[in-house]
């Protein structure tokens, strides 16, 4: 179970920008007819996050407060819905979280600005009773994303590659300083052997 320091337990998503940050990837889940997925099948692995891609209009906050209504006041049907909608009001809870799935073609609406995609799903959400520690079916894929995000080397790696690496000049830059640094060593080393153990010496 993913907590924080001090042993509480972190009960909520990242937001989009935060895996991002730890270098999660995110992937449209591409329809696959001989394997066929729903809009739930969300997937994560090696750091990737796969999400079925979602239109959202001016019928989809009624759509889906009403099959959240549903699973509230029958729980023997279960919470897939709910732990979906609690998954995407966290994930993109934020404009700049749409921006970023909008430009992955996970998310694609037509409402007027992405504050109000952010803003739909944060109120899809609100006063739902969900137990994040309960056995919903997103609970193993919460976990290994946390724990993916709570890796310093994963971060690390992100910071690097987002502030540095993505730049074409940097990454030359960087080979050739490794390069010259390589040379400076082996360059280093034949002159002091040559200097211990001058050609032609005594043998």
């Amino acid at each position: 179970m993913p907590c924080l320091q001090g042993g509480q337990q972190l009960n909520r998503w990242r937001r989009a920008a935060q895996c991002l940050e730890a270098g999660i990837k995110f992937k449209k889940q591409e329809l696959d007819k001989l394997h066929p997925h729903s809009l739930l099948d969300i997937k994560f692995s090696s750091g990737a996050m796969e999400i079925p891609c979602i239109f959202v209009d001016e019928f989809t906050e009624t759509l889906f407060r009403n099959l959240v209504a549903f699973e509230q006041t029958c729980p023997q049907f279960g919470d897939d819905i709910t732990a979906y909608i609690v998954f995407l009001s966290q994930l993109i809870s934020m404009p700049e979280d749409v921006v970023l799935l909008a430009r992955r073609e996970i998310i694609v609406h037509h409402l007027d600005s992405d504050e109000m995609v952010s803003d739909l799903f944060t109120m899809l959400s609100k006063d739902v009773v969900f137990d994040f520690n309960g056995q919903h079916y997103l609970k193993t894929i919460r976990q290994m994303i946390e724990a993916y995000y709570q890796s310093r080397l994963n971060r690390w790696m992100a910071w690097l590659w987002l502030n540095h690496l993505r730049n074409p000049w940097l990454v030359l830059a960087a080979f050739a300083t490794i390069v010259v640094l390589v040379c400076t060593v082996v360059q280093t080393v034949y002159g002091l052997l040559a200097y211990i153990d001058p050609p032609g010496g005594n043998t």
